[in-house]
């Protein structure tokens, strides 16, 4: 099956898979942008939460899911969900 992608802006990354055996492939977030100073990094204190954007649109077709998870153990191994 095709997923069709869309950038939005133009420093998104279109997802790709880290390896031939993947079972999903891997996205990247967008940090914030600073009128002054263009993308900053962003730090998130224990039980804050934050919404990145990926600066990307998905044609999911009809019947179809896309889920977002984080990294392979980083959520596990940091608390990000």
């Amino acid at each position: 099956m095709k997923l069709k992608v869309k950038k939005l802006v133009s420093d998104a990354k279109i997802p790709t898979y880290g390896t031939k055996q993947a079972a999903c492939f891997d996205m990247s977030a967008l940090t914030p942008i600073d009128p002054d100073f263009g993308r900053v990094p962003v730090t998130i204190q224990p039980g804050e939460a934050f919404v990145f954007d990926t600066g990307l649109a998905f044609d999911i077709p009809e019947g179809k899911v896309l889920k977002v998870y984080s990294r392979s153990g980083h959520g596990f191994k940091n608390g990000v969900r």
